[in-house]
């Protein structure tokens, strides 16, 4: 039977159907739908197996006596946890980096949270290019991020994306990462030894592990003594080239390239223009709170000059959100401030970037819908561009999935050890968005408790793609049948 003959039978079908229960559909419906292709799923599996494997390979490596200053075996739970952790760039420790772990340990750390944060990134831009079917040249500038919806999504069809492409995209982030890492080295170097330290290779050493930690926002230092970068208040420039190193790997690469090429804000895209415009917002905001609570005579900024507590406060909120790094002892905060700082840790960097959470663009669009919501208007519009309902739906689903994991983790920690409940919410947000912000109650977990943080950092790290794509993959599929709507209360 022809197509559209069998198209005019269903559709009289379906007339009689609404007639016989209230005549009630809201839209004609159609029938030609076709499940679509899934082509980002084998990269997905690739991340999670990969993932999972780095895990499990660096665990065994740091239980090697080689990888402890004591030169004794580490039990397994530590080695897991850290192993996670340093792949999961989250950077929450049981055992101070600098003190426990030997060179050989030290630099396992370091090649996994290079190799996680790089693999993460590449993975997820390479994921959200497949899905998006856009061609991944540098000629085309990769406009093909998720949250980039200007004009029509993809020229080409789903998943044709070449071999070539491919390898060019991968070589590009790599290439880039390593050039922008061994800027922000040298410059480490050149501070450190204006401030009259020595060029050798514990100097070196240093630099190239900081920096790295900076740029993938794993929050590892080998400072000593859980210290992070309390002991840098004094070298602001030191402060700066980390705090730039951080920012850089909280944006990602596509919006790299967006800025590089177009170098106006007129001619951004959506995506890059929420994304700065938000974490600009987001750092001011976390900068004016800890300076306003904190600046007075019992707070941790007394006894500072207000240009150096505006400087710290301005550092610390560009660590506080995706990096994890200290400035001051959070462990002396306000409930309140640590609160905020939750909030912030939450929602996290960019897509497609080191950095975790829920994601900017999600947190943004969310944000637009509530003010067209309220405002009473169908269309969500953004910078001259309408947002499609599937993209609230989704990052709905997305932070409201995310609210129930971090849920679950804080009570499930809640339930094994007694402590401060903001600093267990600190702790808990801190592995999901893979933080590694801590007030110091990480090393006072107990197995099941050091369990949970070890899951929740991984289903954090890799939670929010995957739910994304799972959803979008839902969302391009038509419905074959609409039941009549209903009525409810809200509010």
């Amino acid at each position: 039977m022809p197509v559209a003959g069998k198209y005019n039978q269903d559709e009289d079908l379906f007339n009689k159907m609404r007639k016989s229960i209230s005549g009630r559909l809201s839209r004609t419906i159609d029938v030609r739908s076709e499940k679509l292709e899934t082509p980002h799923r084998p990269t997905l599996i690739y991340l999670l197996g990969g993932l999972l494997l780095l895990i499990f390979i660096g665990a065994l490596l740091l239980m090697l006596p080689i990888s402890s200053q004591a030169n004794t075996p580490t039990d397994f739970l530590t080695a897991l946890y850290t192993s996670t952790s340093a792949v999961c760039v989250t950077g929450l420790v049981l055992v101070d980096t600098g003190t426990y772990w030997s060179g050989f340990g030290q630099f396992i750390i370091f090649v996994l949270f290079q190799l996680g944060g790089l693999g993460f990134m590449t993975s997820a831009t390479l994921i959200l290019a497949i899905f998006l079917g856009k061609r991944a040249s540098l000629s085309e500038r990769l406009r093909f991020r998720q949250a980039h919806i200007q004009g029509g999504l993809g020229s080409e069809p789903l998943g044709r994306m070449g071999g070539n492409e491919v390898q060019s995209l991968i070589f590009n982030i790599v290439k880039i990462t390593f050039i922008i890492e061994f800027i922000g080295i040298v410059f480490f170097c050149i501070f450190k030894m204006i401030d009259g330290a020595a060029l050798n290779l514990q100097t070196i050493w240093q630099a190239i592990f900081t920096c790295v930690s900076a740029f993938t926002n794993a929050g590892f230092d080998i400072e000593g003594n859980f210290s992070s970068f309390t002991n840098y208040s004094s070298q602001p420039l030191i402060l700066i080239v980390m705090s730039v190193l951080v920012l850089f790997g909280a944006i990602g690469y596509s919006i790299w390239i967006d800025i590089f090429y177009k170098r106006s804000w007129k001619l951004l895209t959506v995506d890059s223009k929420l994304v700065l415009m938000s974490s600009l917002v987001l750092i001011v905001v976390a900068a004016l709170f800890l300076l306003a609570l904190e600046y007075n005579n019992s707070g941790i900024l007394q006894g500072v000059s207000f240009t150096n507590a505006v400087f710290i406060s301005i550092i610390n909120a560009i660590f506080v959100r995706t990096a994890g790094f200290a400035v001051i002892d959070y462990g002396q905060l306000p409930d309140q401030l640590l609160f905020l700082y939750s909030g912030l840790m939450f929602i996290g960097g960019a897509s497609g970037s080191c950095a975790g959470g829920i994601k900017l663009t999600t947190f943004m669009i969310l944000g637009y819908a509530i003010i067209a919501s309220v405002r009473g208007r169908d269309n969500i519009n953004v910078h001259r561009t309408e947002i499609p309902w599937k993209y609230i739906h989704q990052a709905l689903s997305v932070a409201l999935l995310s609210l129930g994991i971090v849920f679950i983790s804080i009570f499930m920690i809640s339930s094994t050890i007694e402590a401060n409940f903001i600093d267990i919410v600190v702790e808990s947000i801190s592995a999901f968005s893979t933080n590694g912000i801590s007030t110091g109650l990480t090393r006072e977990l107990g197995t099941f408790a050091r369990l949970i943080s070890i899951g929740t950092m991984f289903i954090g790290r890799i939670g929010p793609l995957t739910i994304a794509l799972i959803l979008a993959e839902r969302f391009e599929r038509k419905q074959l049948l609409r039941y009549p709507e209903g009525e409810i209360a809200i509010g």
